[in-house]
């Protein structure tokens, strides 16, 4: 079996005033169908992409992660139904071979520079800009 290697990157979440990090795509509609806490990132533990689902979105440098958030205001919008603040992760991963996002019902391509995308990822840190 060949050994998993880590990368270093950045992982762009919402943050709730409670404290509970959860995916920008949990704001795009996509009719998940698993309890919220399926999608809960929590800092120190390892997440494993679903069988159903692609990848995870991360970004290899700090200088992307900053421009996406700050040109993505849009998911801090009272209409959604996750509220939270756009907030930076370090972050280790396992890179997929699989170059776009999808669930079960949509697939969509994200164009952002310096993107990749993960196996399993571990939040590490935030970052405070």
């Amino acid at each position: 079996m060949r050994k998993e290697i880590w990368k270093k990157g950045y992982k762009v979440l919402l943050q709730t005033e409670e404290g509970k990090l959860y995916p920008l795509s949990l704001n795009f509609g996509n009719g998940f169908h698993l309890p919220i806490s399926a999608y809960e990132y929590i800092i120190g533990e390892i997440k494993t992409r679903l069988k159903k689902y692609g990848p995870f979105a991360v970004f290899d440098y700090l200088i992307d992660a900053i421009r996406f958030s700050q040109n993505n205001n849009v998911y801090e919008n009272n209409i959604h139904k996750i509220n939270g603040t756009l907030t930076i992760f370090s972050c280790k991963y396992t890179e997929s071979k699989i170059k776009h996002l999808w669930t079960p019902q949509e697939k969509f391509y994200p164009h952002y520079d310096n993107q990749n995308f993960a196996n399993k990822i571990k939040i590490i840190k935030e970052i405070k800009l």
